[in-house]
């Protein structure tokens, strides 16, 4: 029994470990020339997952004529790669937000996972609890140059609420403020903004309830 114990925990050690495993990919420049590289993504874990609160601060590259590189968040836009036959991007993000705890403002600069595309995109971001040494994954909306920061603690963000983000879709304000919309869901957000809100020929306050 012993034994089994031993080998049964040696066995997850090992396949648990992190790796680094290279993956083609492309890189989008800040001058919007697009790089084509090998990517050493770290993975992890039992089912061997990207490590994405890893790559916020930094990726690793051999460039076309194999060197070794580093890309970081202010040298490329956007990174796409596929890992185990699924596509991924991650795009540069800058933007500050207030702490829940001590109100202080804070800046982020990092890459983030893209889950929703579109005029206003959602992203995956993870980031270490300002009272623990927890990370905690948070949504980060994107729409032109604003952002919106969903924390588990706070309505308030980026010193806004939902509303102010989504100022120029008056529908969705006013879903909003009837609480017909969850303001706590940012993808869910993203999805109705996209969906109903980002229509040039529609004005969003001209569109039905969308139901």
């Amino acid at each position: 029994m012993k034994i089994r114990f031993v080998i049964g925990f040696w066995l997850l050690s090992v396949v648990g470990q992190a790796q680094d495993v290279p993956v083609k990919g492309t890189y989008t420049d800040m001058e919007n020339a697009v790089h084509s590289v090998t990517f050493l993504i770290t993975t992890g874990g039992v089912e061997n997952d990207v490590d994405w609160f890893f790559l916020q601060e930094r990726i690793r590259y051999n460039n076309e004529k194999g060197e070794s590189e580093v890309l970081l968040p202010h040298h490329a836009s956007e990174v796409a790669f596929a890992h185990d036959e699924v596509k991924f991007r991650m795009s540069s993000v800058k933007f500050s937000y207030t702490d829940a705890t001590f109100g202080m403002s804070r800046n982020v600069e990092a890459f983030v996972k893209e889950e929703i595309g579109g005029p206003c995109k959602a992203f995956n971001i993870k980031m270490q609890d300002e009272n623990s040494d927890l990370t905690l994954e948070h949504t980060l909306l994107r729409k032109k140059d604003q952002y919106y920061l969903f924390r588990y603690r706070s309505e308030k963000t980026n010193g806004k609420k939902a509303q102010d983000f989504f100022s120029d879709c008056a529908e969705m304000v006013q879903k909003l403020n009837k609480k017909e919309l969850p303001k706590e869901e940012g993808e869910v957000l993203a999805r109705f903004y996209n969906s109903y809100c980002a229509n040039s020929e529609i004005l969003p306050s001209q569109h039905g309830s969308g139901k």
